[in-house]
């Protein structure tokens, strides 16, 4: 394994910050209690260059944006301490600026980074675990680019929404159809004494060119045994439809859920899937290589939990081949006014005599099926399966792997058809 030092780490990115080929080598920017920390990979699991950069007080979280249109990326980090965020505008060669101070008011637990607005600049948004607010920043038009010369871009305010506890964690979405504007998903939880719950703000473009902000009317709720306590959140297409689900990982109950979006601003909670004790970090990315996202979670028992989605396509299954019955039922039929036709009469047999109207052949037609497709699962190390059918209907296999060696992981993957 490959240690990489610093002190008391609170957030991590993992982007390509050099941009040699943009997304070919993985870099990583890691806050901890003394400012941030950048990894430069070298494309083979090393990391042997490093730059040290001064934030504000108390760096509480950071994204990577590109916030002078330049097409390299840079680094934002909150400050929790000093109520303002630090803005590093890369060079795309691991330099950085100076930071670019950006006062907030609040004091910012999370940020995130995104074109909230439409214009294709980049904002960002904070949020608040001592106010219980959010708050999103919109880069002005006409900011300073680099072809002007001049490096830090300026912010106007607008207030998304009071939440309704301690945000944990949040993500942008788009949980209506035909909305260019992106929505928050907030995770929200104060601790097990009450249930955590996702708050849902949908952003719009307002008649006067302006963008507003309205929460749904009630907090989206989570399920489980114990009280949830959500603390990461994520969304994808988790069908493939082009409908948002949004991911929560749930610590209290082990537990990965999701809840499936109508396209209308509704959702459907599904069924929790089990992980690790304590997920407290998630990541949605396409892992299998399939049409649909995958879900990852780190664990506090030192686990990884892997979720692989699927839709294989439905097997048609024949309907039974049973022989069909003739009757003597007569057939009302259209008669031709100019040629008499004669009326058809009954025999013993199936055959009918005089003018005989023609049939179709009825062939049975194919129905899909609810279960998955044959395959087959090959594994080193010790495995068990054990498949079972919900009475929801939802098919579902959980496999549980144990590698063998010492004890490295131990990894849970679900594969569900619809």
């Amino acid at each position: 394994p490959v240690s990489l030092t610093v002190t008391a780490p609170v957030a991590l990115a993992a982007k390509d910050l050099t941009c040699d080929n943009c997304n070919s080598t993985l870099d990583l920017a890691v806050v901890g209690s003394q400012g941030l920390t950048v990894f430069f990979g070298d494309g083979h699991g090393g990391f042997p260059n490093r730059v040290d950069l001064t934030a504000h007080t108390g760096p509480s979280a950071l994204a990577v944006g590109d916030f002078n249109g330049d097409g390299k990326p840079d680094i934002i980090v909150a400050n929790a301490g000093s109520n303002d965020v630090s803005i590093f505008l890369g060079n795309g060669q691991g330099g950085f600026s100076s930071p670019c101070e950006v006062p907030v008011q609040i004091s910012p637990a999370l940020v995130l980074a995104g074109d909230l607005n439409h214009d294709g600049l980049q904002d960002f948004a904070v949020a608040s675990q001592q106010d219980n607010v959010l708050v999103a920043f919109l880069q002005n038009a006409g900011t300073p680019t680099p072809a002007t010369g001049v490096s830090c871009p300026s912010f106007t305010s607008v207030k998304v929404a009071n939440l309704a506890d301690q945000p944990q964690a949040m993500t942008l979405g788009n949980f209506e159809s035909g909305n260019v504007i992106p929505d928050f998903a907030v995770a929200l939880s104060s601790g097990a004494s009450k249930p955590g719950s996702v708050q849902v703000v949908l952003g719009s473009l307002a008649p006067s060119g302006g963008i507003t902000y309205r929460s749904l009317s009630s907090t989206l709720a989570l399920p489980g045994t114990r009280l949830p306590q959500p603390a990461a959140i994520g969304v994808a297409d988790v069908y493939g439809d082009g409908r948002t689900g949004i991911i929560v990982a749930d610590k209290a109950n082990g537990a990965v859920d999701i809840l499936l979006s109508t396209g209308s601003a509704t959702f459907k909670p599904l069924i929790p899937f089990d992980v690790g004790a304590d997920p407290i970090a998630l990541a949605v990315a396409n892992i299998d290589g399939d049409p649909v996202a995958d879900v990852v979670t780190g664990n506090t028992d030192g686990s990884i939990s892997v979720l692989l989605t699927s839709r294989p396509p439905a097997t048609p299954t024949p309907l039974p081949t049973d022989t069909p019955t003739v009757t003597a039922t007569p057939t009302e039929t259209a008669i031709s006014t100019d040629t008499p036709t004669p009326t058809p009469t009954a025999t013993p047999t199936p055959t009918q005599t005089g003018t005989r109207l023609p049939t179709s052949t009825r062939s049975p037609s194919p129905v899909p099926t609810g279960t998955l497709k044959p395959g087959t699962i090959a594994l080193n190390g010790s495995c068990a399966l054990d498949p079972s059918t919900r009475a929801d209907d939802w098919t579902w296999l959980t496999l549980s792997l144990i590698v063998t060696g010492g004890l490295a992981w131990r990894r849970i993957a679900r594969d569900f058809t619809r």
